[in-house]
Formats: structure tokens, sequence, C-alpha cells
């Protein structure tokens, strides 16, 4: 759906991919890209939604509608939105970054996200990852998984690859994507520089009595 990989991973890689999940990676040089491969897996349903509050469930599911439903309940707060997926490296790579971000603004009306594009019945590897990382920030695992591409339809991200990140203001309003094709681009100096450029902004309210 989203064109040909320039070249391949290695077979050994593509091995280790079956053993994790239905589907084979590309690695473009421009981001982690799902390629679909042969399985007589069923697509998991796109119409879940997160089954529990984070509180009770460590990794809820989440579809277009939630993650709208999402940025609506964090009004006032500046979202920052990892996009990743265990598969990915250069995901991995960048999440402890993610994770600092979230400990750096912890206290500063500012909330750190991550949505795993991973399959669904990959749950329990994100899990572990999630507490190998000893992960302090919401976690979403999206309900339409990886191989048909769909998420990066749902998501609105228009490389169809991985890393990703997205930054709202605090009204919800998009303004600014990190990585979105070019993952060795991201400057997370820039990306602590642009977060910290929202918080400093002034609210909607301020000045109205």
């Amino acid at each position: 759906m989203y064109g040909t990989p320039h070249n391949q991973w290695t077979f050994p890689t593509r091995l280790s991919c079956y053993a994790l999940a239905v589907f084979t990676l590309a690695w473009t040089g421009g981001g982690c890209r799902p390629v679909k491969a042969p399985s007589t897996v069923p697509p998991q349903p796109a119409d879940q939604t997160a089954p529990a509050p984070a509180s009770q469930n460590p990794l809820p599911t989440l579809n277009r509608q939630g993650f709208e439903d999402f940025l609506a309940e964090q009004h006032g707060k500046v979202v920052f939105v990892d996009f990743w997926a265990t598969w990915c490296q250069p995901c991995v790579k960048g999440y402890p970054h993610t994770q600092a971000l979230a400990e750096k603004y912890r206290d500063h009306d500012v909330v750190i996200a991550a949505i795993s594009l991973d399959e669904l019945d990959g749950r329990d590897a994100v899990l572990r990852f999630i507490e190998t990382h000893q992960v302090t920030f919401p976690n979403f695992i999206s309900a339409y998984g990886t191989a048909s591409g769909q998420s990066m339809e749902e998501f609105d991200i228009p490389s169809g690859t991985i890393p990703t990140m997205k930054l709202y203001d605090r009204q919800g309003k998009l303004r600014a994507t990190f990585g979105d094709g070019q993952p060795d681009a991201i400057s997370w100096e820039s990306v602590d520089v642009a977060i910290r450029a929202l918080v400093m902004e002034p609210t909607a309210t301020s000045g109205v009595r």
C-alpha cells in the first residue's frame, strides 16, 4: 500500500520477525515500514476501543476515535505522542528519550504517551518491553495492527513509516511532527525545545477576567 521498500533486511533478521509476528519488515533508510507476509491469520477487527482505563490495563487498545477522545481529555495540556513498535529498531533506540521527556515534564502540564503499532497478538512482547524499561507514561496498542497498514492511515502518518512523533498544543492542535519517514533527522534537542515553547505559550484564557 505504501510502495516497495528500497532494500530488505537480511534473512536472519526476517526470520526473527516471523517468530514475533505474521509480517516482515523493511528498512528503507527512511523509517520502518510494515510489509505484509503470507499468512492464514485473519486480520484483527478495527472497531476495538480501550477496554479499560490505563490504571486497570497497562496497554489499552486504541482506535482513531479513542485517540481523538484521549487528546480531548488532555485539553489544557501539551501532548507529545510517540508512534513506535517493538519490531522497529530506530523506535526502540529512541524510546528511552521519550521516557526521559516524561520524567522531565512530569510536573509541567505535559502529557507524554506512546502508541505501539505492533500486531495485537504481539501485546505480550510490548508489555515486556514496557515493564523492562519501567515506563511511567501512558502506553496504548493500535487496534489496527501493523500488516494491513491501516494504523498508518487511521493515525495519519503520511509516510507510512515509524518512528513518528506528534506534538499537540493545549487546545489539541497539531503543532509539530518529528520523524515520519526521516528517523535520522530526529533531533531530541529540537523536540525538547518545541515542547518547552508550547509549555511557555500563554493559555487561551490568560488576561481574561
